[in-house]
């Protein structure tokens, strides 16, 4: 079987700039040319794009807002952006935002043609290990992460619970790893090959809600039509997780109870009903009694929902497991990065093991993802970590790093993180940056210079 050409789309507002990218590499790949971000967008939603080379600095749509429109098309597309000397720095902002790697004009030919053969060989190789995973997955039980005494309990109640065929219910605060533990017990259990689905109840109006667990009560609009069947119907005998269900509708919470108690799905006007059998798995992040008690959760349902009750704990009632999801996560984004940072310091893991990270899990693992991004070095320091995780830290003070912080430097890099997140909301509109900080012009860019911000290279 001979295997096509990999397909690469230029966009560049210049002609001589595609031009010169077709000389490149016309001889070794499929071409596409787009002279705008609109223009590229719609190529890349009509044909498939194994790379992109895309133009920081274009008029109407520009490089970063075409770089984010393309990344929830293709997530996985490769995008290396190409930019002037004097828009480094926004090139390397749109590495954050999902971008393989920037290239500096006037560039050259052996580096644009390494730089392509390395980054097409890196998606292919990635997509052969998420087909490995994928048929992997379908036989592996996810790992419960974590040594410490209350996650093994936690690990030994699910044990238990796993085959039994009853509904469960978990309770725990908001970042810890509900739909993780979800998966583990519906991959444990006699319903392992069946679907696993997620459902998450927000504010929002009963008819809404209606919607989503049971369905259009009509078919009177295009829309509806294509939303008639709610979530219940859609599950057949696999399992269902319903996250924060204390969101749900008092009255949909007892129609859901008359479910689960008849097994079988009922809607108001309609003479048909429907066989249920799912196993049902919800969660909130608020202790199910005290809901019961103020009426924000039925008891009728509880009974049903909590034949098994399973709470969570907080990251910080096992902080003995900090640095094994630190390790983790790093595993995790070194390979989505495409970087070979080797682990973090001692007195850095001593830092985060003493945080009381309030976003439990979610919260280190969003900060993980940021240090990987940002690491230079083969280990992460704690010169790199939050200010915020160091005073908050128990641990930091007991630490040989307490020497290295003075008052100004925390202060000089809270002001750096300030004013560069303020850069960033305002679209790196130094106008606009300089009212919203009260600072004149001259002002700013003394400061945006002084903290290494500035624009110019």
């Amino acid at each position: 079987m001979i295997k096509s050409k990999p397909t690469i789309l230029i966009v560049d507002d210049e002609l001589s700039i595609r031009e010169s990218f077709g000389l490149i590499l016309e001889d070794y790949y499929n071409l596409l040319l787009a002279a705008s971000g609109e223009a590229a967008l719609k190529k890349t939603v009509d044909e498939k794009v194994d790379l992109v080379f895309l133009d920081i600095r274009m008029p109407g749509l520009d490089g970063l807002e075409t770089l984010k429109r393309m990344k929830e098309i293709d997530d996985s597309l490769q995008v290396i952006m190409v930019t002037a000397v004097n828009d480094v720095q926004k090139a390397a902002q749109a590495v954050k935002f999902g971008a393989k790697d920037y290239v500096v004009k006037p560039f050259d030919v052996e580096l644009i043609r390494n730089m392509t053969k390395k980054t097409l060989g890196g998606r292919e190789l990635e997509e052969q290990g998420k087909k490995a995973r994928a048929e992997g997955l379908r036989q592996e039980i996810p790992e419960i992460i974590g040594t410490s005494p209350r996650i093994e309990e936690v690990a030994n109640i699910i044990e238990n619970i796993s085959r039994k065929d009853i509904n469960i219910l978990l309770a725990g605060e908001q970042g810890v790893e509900i739909e993780h533990f979800a998966r583990v017990i519906h991959d444990k259990s006699e319903r392992s090959s069946l679907p696993f689905k997620i459902i998450q109840i927000e504010k929002e109006s009963k008819e809404a809600q209606i919607q989503k667990i049971f369905g259009s009560e009509s078919g009177s609009s295009t829309f509806t039509l294509e939303k008639e069947k709610g979530i219940l119907e859609e599950m057949g005998s696999g399992t269902l997780l319903i996250k924060n269900i204390d969101n749900l509708d008092l009255k949909l919470q007892e129609e859901l109870a008359t479910t689960l108690k008849e097994k079988e799905i009922k809607k108001e006007g309609r003479n048909i009903s429907q066989p249920f059998n799912a196993r049902i798995i919800s969660s909130t992040s608020s202790n199910p009694k005290e809901l019961a008690a103020s009426g924000k959760l039925s008891n009728s349902l509880v009974g049903l929902i909590g034949e098994a009750f399973l709470e969570i704990p907080p990251l910080r009632e096992r902080s003995t497991d900090i640095p094994l999801f630190a390790s983790y996560f790093l595993e995790k984004f070194n390979l989505k990065y495409n970087k070979e940072i080797k682990g973090f310091s001692k007195d850095c893991l001593e830092i985060l093991s003493g945080y009381p990270w309030p976003g439990n899990v979610e919260e280190l693992k969003s900060l993980v993802e940021n240090l990987v991004l940002i690491a230079e070095e083969e280990y992460i320091a704690v010169d790199l970590l939050p200010i915020e995780i160091l005073l908050r830290s128990s641990t930091f003070f007991a630490t040989d790093e307490k020497n290295k912080v003075t008052l100004e430097s925390l202060w000089s890099d809270f002001e750096k993180d300030y004013i560069k997140d303020t850069l960033e909301r305002a679209n790196f509109d130094e106008n606009k940056t300089g009212l919203i900080l009260g600072l004149k012009s001259m002002a700013l860019k003394a400061k945006l210079e002084s903290l290494g911000l500035s624009k110019n290279p």
